[in-house]
């Protein structure tokens, strides 16, 4: 799950950087560095190189590119950026894939989450103290162990039994549902356009898990609406089982974004968090 805190820091040495790892984040050094590998064998070109990984930090070769974020963007860019969405989820294969961890942050981690900034939250205005009264609302179905919607894998992310192993992305892939490797960040300044081509940067969170769940957190990054949306869930083709997925795992997204938002810092324009508060609203037809 994406946040705004500062969670490492990046030392530049002519075509290499190296990566130190700043804030509590359990895990995050590992799942970069598998990662990194992994892309290198079955994606190569698609992310850095790593070079070495010691004492929490990771040295991986500099690839060039500019930030899609704040980029004027243009239709080249988002077909670029969808291809290297579709390298990315597929690049690993499924037996390799079956033996990954799960990526941080499923459903009971997220309504965990979700839970105590309910639980914590002070009463702002009409609008923002909504959110949280009908999104409170949602989140008890979607807590359900059928998420409210008749099954495990649709409306949440993968159920108890998948974070605990035994995930299968054959039988997965029969419930209607694509397995993928995710990155686990939908951060739009993660994606680098060299002049040909998107390349990707930042996995800390990432590891098993399927389209329609990588693609909602996609789509309510901050980052793909605040200067402008930014549509790229529409340039992937769902099934229906798939469809729903996404809208109950978009609602969880924009939910957890409007409590980040809540205390607004420099890193986005002034009336992000009313935007944002008028976004959850829609999205939960509230």
């Amino acid at each position: 799950m994406a946040d705004l805190q500062h969670i490492h820091e990046l030392v530049y040495d002519g075509d290499l950087v190296t990566k130190r790892y700043v804030a509590d984040r359990p895990g995050a050094c590992e799942r970069e560095w598998r990662a990194l590998n992994l892309l290198a064998e079955h994606a190569p070109g698609l992310a850095p190189e790593p070079v070495a990984c010691e004492d929490g930090a990771i040295t991986m070769t500099r690839i060039d590119g500019v930030p899609l974020r704040g980029l004027q963007r243009r239709a080249e860019h988002l077909a670029a950026m969808a291809e290297a969405l579709v390298e990315l989820h597929t690049a690993v294969p499924h037996q390799v894939l079956r033996t990954l961890p799960v990526r941080p942050w499923q459903r009971e981690a997220v309504v965990d989450w979700l839970r105590l900034r309910c639980a914590q939250w002070q009463p702002r205005n009409p609008a923002a103290d909504r959110v949280v009264e009908e999104g409170l609302r949602w989140l008890d179905g979607w807590a359900a162990p059928d998420g409210g919607l008749g099954r495990n894998e649709v409306g949440g992310g993968l159920g108890r039994d998948e974070v605990g192993g035994g995930f299968d992305p054959d039988e997965v892939c029969e419930s209607g549902i694509t397995p993928v490797f995710g990155a686990g960040d939908g951060n739009l300044a993660n994606f680098l356009w060299d002049g040909e081509r998107v390349r990707i940067v930042d996995f800390e969170d990432s590891g098993r898990s399927d389209l329609a769940y990588e693609l909602a957190e996609l789509a309510e990054h901050v980052s793909m609406w605040v200067d402008g949306e930014v549509e790229i869930a529409g340039r992937f083709e769902l099934n229906p089982q798939e469809e729903l997925r996404m809208r109950e795992c978009r609602k969880a997204q924009a939910f957890i974004w409007f409590f980040l938002l809540s205390h607004e810092g420099p890193r986005n324009p002034p009336g992000t968090f009313e935007r944002q508060t008028e976004r959850v609203l829609a999205i939960l037809g509230a």
